[in-house]
C-alpha cells in the first residue's frame, strides 16, 4: 500500500470523488466485516469509499473479529487500523473522517464528512446512512476528525 501524496488540485479532486462515492453508497446493507456493496460495516464503508474515490487504503488487520468484539478489547483496533494512513486534525474538510467513541471507551466507529455538519457512515443493524454530528447521540459519543496522510 503506498500512501498517494496529492498536490492542491488533486487534493480537491480526491476529496470530491469521496464524497461522490460516500453518496453512491447510501442504502448499502449493513453486514459485519462487509467490504463490498453488498454489505458493508463502518470499516469497510470508510475502505471502499476511498477505494472507489482512487485511493489506495489497506482493507484492516487480516483478523476476524466478532461483531461486538469492542466488548472483551484491550487495545484501540479500529483506531490503530485508522492510524495507519489517517492522522487527527482540528479543523475538518469534506471526505475527511469523524470517529466516535461509542462503545467502551474505545473509537468503535466513524463516518465520512460531507459537510460542515454530514456525514455518511454504516450503522449496526441499518443500512449505509446520512447523520448529523448536531445530533444529541453523535455530539455524545464524538471523538475528533482525521484525515488522509496524503492530503494537507
Amino acid at each position: 500500500m503506498e500512501i498517494k501524496n496529492c498536490n492542491d488540485e488533486e487534493e480537491v479532486f480526491y476529496r470530491k470523488r469521496v464524497v461522490e462515492e460516500a453518496k453512491n453508497l447510501l442504502g448499502t446493507p449493513f453486514r459485519h466485516m462487509g467490504v463490498t456493496r453488498h454489505g458493508l460495516d463502518c470499516k469497510g464503508f470508510g475502505y471502499l469509499t476511498y477505494r472507489r474515490a482512487g485511493l489506495d487504503l489497506p482493507q484492516g488487520d487480516g483478523k476476524i473479529y466478532e461483531p461486538n468484539w469492542f466488548f472483551f478489547a484491550d487495545t484501540e483496533r479500529y483506531l490503530n487500523s485508522l492510524l495507519r494512513v489517517f492522522y487527527f486534525i482540528d479543523s475538518p474538510k469534506i471526505a475527511d473522517i469523524a470517529v466516535f467513541k461509542c462503545h467502551c471507551n474505545l473509537i468503535t466507529h466513524g463516518g465520512i464528512l460531507i459537510d460542515d455538519n454530514k456525514f455518511i457512515h454504516a450503522r449496526s443493524g441499518r443500512n449505509v446512512e446520512l447523520g448529523e454530528l448536531s445530533h444529541k447521540y453523535w455530539k455524545k459519543v464524538f471523538h475528533g476528525f482525521m484525515r488522509y496522510k496524503g492530503f494537507k
